[in-house]
């Protein structure tokens, strides 16, 4: 008994001699990241399946201070949009960056809910969509709908905006961007395009062909946009996910936050 208790004493002592620095930190967590491949300034800036090096935009700057605070190492993937909620629906990615809120989304990713609706107060950003025609049609927005237009209005494809204008019986022509609805506006494809404010700006404002056939015809809808977490990543990490929600609540009105806004403000990627 006085042997097994001096070992004991020995382990003891050789513990509390131990330096409180030398146990080694836990290494970052993993979080993989899905967000749209295409550009859309301020919040994401170059094209492609990689972010901009050096200027990625104010959802991954903001998404960065996030990680850092939580120990977060980032797997940044970039994918067409409708690819990238097939992800999430798959758990492939565990946090989607940034989608505003449908019962459809809601099904397949995870909000930050209160009341059972989401969150305003942790959301990323509040986003108009824009209507756009060919100057002097008489093609109108209107709270919801257009007035003015039999149709096609082109949308990127996946966007929630189409199913709000198909709901109004109004034709939708999907795409695979922005750009090119703009580009068949300007060629008489269709008759309207609409578009979130900020990217379609950033298209028209480095084209002058487009510039001076496309005007914009008026806010259609304003949205709410979220950090939307799969299901299994909420299930599995739920204080983890309500900590980075938590997080981006703080930094979205931090004067860290308004700094970076204000260096990307009028600037597209290079």
């Amino acid at each position: 008994m006085l042997r097994i208790l001096a070992v004991s004493l020995f382990i003891m002592t050789l513990v509390s001699l131990k330096p409180a620095g030398s146990t080694a930190a836990a290494p970052p967590r993993l979080l993989t990241v899905g967000c749209e491949d295409k550009e859309d300034p301020p919040r994401l800036l170059g094209e492609g399946p990689r972010i901009h090096p050096d200027r990625p935009g104010t959802a991954i700057e903001i998404l960065r201070l996030i990680a850092r605070q939580h120990r977060l190492s980032l797997d940044i993937r970039r994918y067409p949009w409708k690819r990238t909620l097939h992800m999430l629906a798959n758990n492939e990615i565990d946090l989607l960056v940034y989608a505003s809120f449908t019962p459809e989304r809601a099904a397949i990713g995870e909000y930050p809910m209160l009341g059972g609706v989401p969150d305003p107060s942790r959301r990323f950003a509040t986003l108009r969509y824009m209507t756009y025609r060919r100057k002097g049609e008489p093609v109108y927005a209107l709270p919801g709908t257009i007035s003015g237009t039999p149709g096609p209005v082109g949308v990127p494809g996946g966007y929630s905006v189409a199913a709000l204008l198909r709901a109004r019986g109004i034709r939708v022509d999907e795409s695979q961007s922005t750009e090119v609805d703009l580009r068949k506006l300007a060629a008489g494809r269709v008759q309207a395009v609409v578009a979130l404010e900020e990217t379609a700006v950033a298209i028209i404002g480095r084209d002058p062909a487009l510039g001076a056939v496309i005007e914009s015809a008026g806010v259609i809808d304003i949205r709410h946009y979220f950090f939307v977490f799969s299901k299994k990543y909420r299930k599995t990490r739920p204080e983890m996910a309500d900590a980075v929600w938590a997080s981006l609540a703080r930094y979205r009105e931090s004067p860290a936050f308004r700094t970076i806004e204000e260096s990307y403000r009028g600037t597209t990627a290079e």
